[in-house]
């Protein structure tokens, strides 16, 4: 028996009675399953139109991970790109959906420009409200405390470590999800709203991406035209392309 041999022999490690498995299947890194989520503006005809493209793969909770996941979502004629926890993104959707139904309703195609300010005010607004939902849960979970007795009793309660940490952890509280919501406006314009982990509300210009594998579709379309001057047939194709090229990330379903 070789050296060689003799070393890879000893480093096997036995997992279970008649089971091996080599070193590097052990001490190999735990995939994260994340996502790419692809919104992008384009011509149909004479009209606007946006072709949303997404992976499977979805999470629940720490540990339940599938690749058969429905992460498009529908409110009215906008439609909704989920990323990250898949209960959290539900739960946001639900929170964002009185802001989204007021936007659709929108009909006057001479003040869009403000409405869709206003659109992304009320976005906000409705983040906000969830985040500090949020913030309560985890008060009440952690110290039986609601946000306002924390506020005003937290400093007497706890020590000066615990509520700095407790703060720190508030401070640090993301969302669990991101969103991109799509739809055409009153004067047939794009409008695509980009909600983003750490609560910011975007309003990017006809096209937008989310998930763990944005950076490679990010840097795509950033170098490509979108919008009207870009008719379905290509931006399906470049949005398909950009799903498959994201995929090539290991971490991307």
């Amino acid at each position: 028996m070789t050296e060689a041999v003799a070393k890879k022999k000893r480093l096997r490690i036995k997992e279970s009675e008649g089971l091996w498995k080599e070193p590097t299947e052990l001490y190999a890194p735990r995939r994260k399953d994340v996502t790419v989520c692809i919104s992008a503006a384009c011509r149909l005809r004479e009209g606007t139109a946006i072709v949303q493209c997404c992976d499977w793969q979805g999470t629940r909770e720490d540990y339940i991970s599938s690749d058969n996941t429905d992460k498009m979502r529908e409110i009215g004629r906008a439609g909704i790109l989920l990323a990250g926890d898949l209960t959290a993104a539900d739960d946001l959707v639900v929170e964002i959906d009185k802001s989204v139904k007021d936007f659709l309703q929108k009909a006057n195609p001479s003040t869009t420009d403000i409405d869709t300010s206003q659109y992304q005010e009320d976005l906000r607004n409705s983040v906000d409200h969830y985040r500090r939902r949020l913030v309560s849960h985890y008060l009440g979970r952690t110290l039986s405390m609601t946000l306002e007795e924390f506020w005003k009793q937290g400093v007497d309660s706890l020590t000066e470590l615990e509520h700095r940490e407790v703060f720190e952890s508030i401070k640090d509280m993301e969302l669990g999800a991101s969103l991109l919501i799509s739809t055409v406006d009153a004067d047939d314009g794009d409008v695509i709203m980009q909600i983003n982990q750490d609560g910011t509300v975007h309003w990017p210009d006809n096209f937008a991406v989310i998930g763990g594998g944005s950076p490679i579709a990010f840097v795509y379309f950033i170098q490509r035209d979108c919008g009207k001057s870009t008719n379905m047939a290509n931006c399906f194709y470049r949005g398909v392309f950009l799903k498959k090229s994201s995929g090539k990330k290991s971490s991307v379903g």
